[in-house]
């Protein structure tokens, strides 16, 4: 299911992110019908000239008939507000092109 996947890729984050910490989980449905689940982390990074800042990452998971697609918005913590709702409007936008289109 996709909160079980949701689950997995959230606690592989956790694992490989030690710093990072879940700001919000949830599950949408999209205008088009399409189950997403939802997972944005706060992660406190470094900079290269020696700043502290958090970066903010909110990935959407889709179910594939083989495996599963993530999409991530990775942006600092003080360009969220600005960025966010871009995101969340382009994943409305979002549909999987036909198998027999691809191959």
């Amino acid at each position: 299911s996709t909160e079980e996947q949701v689950l997995k890729a959230t606690n592989e984050y956790l694992q490989a992110f030690p710093g990072a910490e879940i700001i919000e989980t949830k599950s949408v449905v999209l205008q088009n019908q399409t189950l997403v689940g939802l997972v944005k982390f706060k992660n406190p990074i470094t900079t290269l000239e020696g700043t502290d800042i958090n970066v903010i990452q909110k990935q959407a998971f889709l179910l594939l008939p083989q495996g599963i697609l993530i999409i991530t918005l990775s942006t600092a913590e003080a360009q969220i507000e600005f960025v966010e709702p871009l995101f969340d409007a382009m994943l409305e936008t979002f549909s999987l092109v036909d198998e027999a289109v691809v191959n």
